[in-house]
């Protein structure tokens, strides 16, 4: 039996390149990307193929393991399931966390000081742990934000250098804060809570853009459609399609984000 082979993004990448050399004329690699992206999906959509969908963890970076931990069950000066590190520090951001400790991976509820977080009420131990060595990562890393930036040549006023240093600045700001969106498959849940007048931003599919599209959300009736300009520089218009229909309609795009204008009641 022959070995399986072993095809990557990259190679997949490198090869439609390739055969665009020959076929088209100065192809942005954006495109060749988006198209890539699109063949994944549609492979994924053509059957149940309940053999890809491996569970596991996969780290990116290497975990903290500096120190010891205890672990109180119930008697912790500060909370309960309370676990306290010595000679190193929690990350800031250690409620994004899992840590193994006694051969249990637990997840980290919240962190009250550099020293001391509380763990989840279900994955923890469900006794007191003496001084131990530990393992501890991220549950999950959020992507960046930074196609903008590392595809200059996409946007003509990226050619000036402070524009897009005032960009990369913005994505740096983002990327600092935490995003929300309503993933596409959830859009009929919430659609009766998105109101005539919100601003509807459809999220995109792309490595590093968080944005496709924006819009007006705009009720016909009873059904939520979207007031925005399909094409630069085109004609406003109000989409034939509902907003749920529409993003669905699109492989590029996977949800919405929604911002509300508030009335200013004081001064502003």
């Amino acid at each position: 039996m022959s070995a399986a082979e072993l095809f990557t993004y990259a190679d997949a990448l490198a090869a439609l390149d390739d055969f665009a050399q020959g076929h088209t004329v100065g192809q942005p690699s954006s495109a060749l990307r988006r198209n890539i992206l699109a063949a994944y999906r549609e492979i994924v959509a053509t059957h149940d193929w309940s053999f890809l969908l491996v569970p596991g963890r996969v780290q990116l970076v290497a975990p903290q393991t500096t120190g010891e931990v205890v672990y109180d069950l119930t008697g912790g000066a500060t909370t309960e399931r309370q676990l306290t590190l010595t000679d190193a520090t929690f990350p800031s951001n250690a409620a994004d966390y899992s840590i193994r400790f006694d051969g249990i991976v637990c997840d980290i509820e919240r962190r009250y000081s550099d020293t001391v977080v509380s763990l989840d009420t279900v994955m923890s131990p469900g006794a007191d742990v003496t001084s131990t060595t530990y393992s501890l990562w991220p549950r999950y890393y959020q992507l960046p934000i930074d196609f903008m930036s590392t595809h200059p040549d996409a946007y003509h006023q990226l050619s000036d250098a402070a524009v897009l240093e005032a960009i990369r600045a913005a994505e740096g700001a983002l990327n600092r804060g935490e995003r929300y969106y309503l993933p596409q498959d959830d859009l009929t849940r919430w659609v009766d809570s998105i109101r005539h007048g919100d601003i509807i931003a459809a999220t995109s599919t792309v490595a590093g853009l968080d944005v496709a599209h924006t819009g007006i959300a705009f009720r016909v009736g009873s059904e939520l459609h979207l007031l925005h300009a399909p094409l630069t520089g085109g004609v406003v218009e109000i989409s034939p399609l509902p907003l749920a229909a529409r993003i669905l309609g699109f492989s590029s795009q996977d949800g919405i984000m929604v911002a509300r204008p508030l009335e200013c009641r004081n001064e502003c």
